[in-house]
């Protein structure tokens, strides 16, 4: 069954009795377990005490926020003290420590008053305090900047297009690219030549051009993608940037970071016989790759019918294909049709890719190569005037600093700028900027860059940090607003699920409370419907952005249970 099917003709009477039999409280009561959770949680941060156990106190001792914060902090000092193997002293000052933590624990916790919910229901929801607004941002001294939209304007650099290749596993996505890069010389013959010798070596000849993206061991011994493979060529009108994202559902996270850096896609199917089938109909990741591209707006979308040449060139599967497509990127994902284009293609053989010579192709098709079809996309206006808003993909240590790869989400950023990392409250000198493969003394938004940190430890960033400068940072909250929509679902979401979010590289489990749907208060959603909803995460508090100041950093995807279920956009920190 696939996981997007249609459920237009659900009845939610037939869920009504496994939701009674579930429910122990009222909807206030539902509420003030959850604020009382949230308040032992802020209490108990940074004390590893798991979320679950956490929970189960703060309902044995009914929601009490002290008594639970005291019992949990007295049996994690007493699990300590048991296992530390220390001399008498030192198990002295572990409890008179220990003490000290009980007591500044407790005494940052305040008894909330009554629930709202117990008072009178709100329309407007109201998010928590975010601990950006008290926390002291570092003051590093940075020399006069230039001016950075002004020499954009004059620049007379080609226009760039980040491109995310998706589609189903095994459909071929790495070799075409790969093999479009060899293309458009990207890579010598005699460097070809050799990876040729080394695929064949390993009993893997027709996976050469797949293995100029996938270059770790792990990935060419499976024969998979398993993060996203980033590569840069030119064309006569653009240079692009593609992302060659995974296929398989163990790594659809990868292709989720991917799509958040695209403006556009090239969605990839696989015309052999059974396998667009495999991929599009039963529980393939054709699908799910489909709706994660529209909710995350890409501009526009190129279908590339691949192996093609398996089916001799068959116009009748080629047009079933696009046929079927084409229907669902229209009426089903949202798609307008001028925003869709599909094209016959074979990764192996290049047939198409920038030119074609085959006969039996020639024969019925006279339309655009792949590279054509690139070559009409709009490069995006960028808002290079914007807040700076850097997201942090990937750090490595380096014999200077830090190294940062990352993309330029809005604003611009140059050398000796000191960047502010609201994460862990720190920042860093910019010592270099690597874009396109070369050095730049400054870079826009839409840029993805390589930048060198001075002046911070590597501890102090990771993926899925955003980098911002000290005079406009963004908040570091615990939770958010946000109107999501739902997707196809097998069944309801409840009003108190744990859904795990992901925004670029950040995943991270939250909770959710039904704010409203479709403009009416309810207690669970259904299928296809909009909702405004209340988001808080259960590991810790993040940076996070509403899609007012940034439109890329401030959408979501929702996931339950290694499927998508809804996306949405933040409109409330």
């Amino acid at each position: 069954m696939s996981r997007h099917k249609d459920l237009k003709n659900l009845d939610l009477n037939d869920y009504e009795d496994e939701f009674e039999a579930e429910e122990e409280l009222t909807e206030d009561q539902e509420e003030a377990y959850r604020e009382a959770i949230e308040q032992v949680q802020t209490a108990l941060e940074g004390t590893n005490i798991p979320f679950q156990e956490i929970k189960d106190t703060v309902w044995y001792y009914y929601f009490d926020v002290n008594k639970s914060v005291n019992y949990l902090l007295s049996k994690a000092i007493k699990a300590k003290e048991k296992d530390a193997k220390k001399t008498p002293v030192a198990q002295s000052q572990t409890k008179e420590n220990s003490t000290k933590d009980v007591t500044a624990a407790v005494k940052k916790v305040t008894i909330s008053q009554p629930s709202n919910a117990l008072r009178k229901k709100q329309v407007i929801p109201q998010t928590t305090k975010t601990e950006s607004e008290h926390a002291q941002i570092p003051q590093k001294k940075e020399p006069k900047l230039l001016d950075i939209p002004s020499l954009y304007e004059k620049e007379h650099e080609k226009p760039s297009i980040h491109l995310v290749v998706s589609g189903h596993v095994d459909s071929g996505k790495s070799t075409m690219i790969g093999r479009l890069l060899y293309e458009v010389g990207m890579v010598d013959e005699r460097s070809m030549q050799k990876l040729k010798q080394s695929a064949a070596n390993a009993g893997k000849g027709s996976f050469s051009y797949a293995w100029l993206l996938d270059s770790t061991d792990e990935e060419r011994a499976r024969g998979v993608t398993m993060d996203v493979a980033d590569t840069t060529f030119e064309s006569s009108k653009h240079i692009y940037q593609i992302g060659d994202a995974p296929g398989h559902k163990d790594f659809i996270s990868g292709m989720i970071a991917g799509a958040y850096l695209s403006d556009y896609a090239i969605l990839v199917v696989d015309a052999s016989p059974n396998n667009f089938e495999r991929g599009f109909f039963s529980n393939g990741q054709t699908r799910e790759h489909a709706y994660l591209l529209r909710a995350l707006s890409v501009k526009g979308i190129a279908v590339c019918v691949n192996k093609l040449d398996t089916v001799d060139w068959s116009y009748e599967r080629f047009i079933a294909i696009k046929e079927n497509i084409l229907d669902f990127l229209v009426s089903k994902v949202g798609f307008k049709e001028t925003m869709v284009h599909i094209v016959p293609v074979s990764g192996l053989s290049g047939e198409n890719l920038i030119k074609r010579d085959e006969p039996k192709l020639l024969s019925w098709y006279n339309g655009p190569t792949l590279m054509n079809i690139l070559d009409d996309f709009v490069p995006p206006t960028k808002p290079v005037k914007a807040s700076l808003r850097i997201t942090v993909n990937d750090t490595y240590r380096s014999a200077k600093g830090v190294c940062v790869q990352g993309r330029v989400e809005s604003g611009n950023v140059q050398n000796n700028q000191v960047l502010f990392n609201v994460s862990t409250n720190s920042d860093a000198y910019v010592k270099s900027i690597i874009r396109n493969g070369h050095p730049h003394d400054w870079s826009v938004a839409g840029d993805n860059i390589t930048m060198q940190l001075t002046d911070i430890d590597a501890n102090e960033i990771r993926p899925g940090d955003i980098l911002t400068t000290t005079s406009q940072p963004v908040k570091k909250t615990k939770s958010f607003i946000a109107e999501i929509q739902t997707f196809d679902l097998l069944r309801p979401i409840l009003s108190g699920a744990t859904l795990v979010l992901h925004r670029g590289r950040l995943s991270a489990p939250v909770v959710i409370k039904l704010q409203s749907v479709n403009g009416k208060k309810v207690r669970h959603i259904t299928s296809r419907k909009t909702a405004i909803v209340k988001f808080t995460f259960l590991d810790g508090s993040y940076p996070i952005c509403t899609v007012d100041d940034c439109k890329t950093l401030g959408k979501i995807i929702l996931r339950r249970e290694g499927d998508t279920v809804a996306a949405g956009v933040i409109r409330k920190v």
